[in-house]
């Protein structure tokens, strides 16, 4: 019972003290990039992520550890350092091309 209490409390530790689910490197982003009910990402467990690019034509999701799952959802297992970054290469309708990059601790 014990060692249940000592899990949750620690947990909810976590919860307080973590960052935004994103953190966008330029001001102009068109992609929505969250972790699925989390504030960050955990070593050794699939963590679900959802990407969304509304109004594209295509887009590819890339980053260590990231793996499609279906349309939108991918789940993502960090490697080794503080962050974990998904790279999105995007083609919009008219034809151009952005990249956008999205951290998470």
């Amino acid at each position: 019972m014990k060692i249940q209490i000592l899990v949750c409390l620690f947990c909810f530790s976590l919860s307080i003290a973590a960052q935004e689910d994103s953190v966008r490197s330029s001001e102009s982003n068109i992609a929505v990039v969250s972790a699925d009910n989390l504030k960050v990402v955990y070593r050794g467990v699939l963590n679900p992520i959802s990407i969304s690019v509304p109004n594209c034509k295509t887009f590819t999701a890339s980053g260590i550890g990231l793996s499609r799952k279906s349309e939108g959802k991918y789940s993502l297992s960090p490697g080794q350092g503080l962050f974990s970054i998904i790279k999105l290469n995007i083609e919009l309708n008219n034809g151009s091309k952005i990249i956008e990059e999205y951290k998470f601790r």
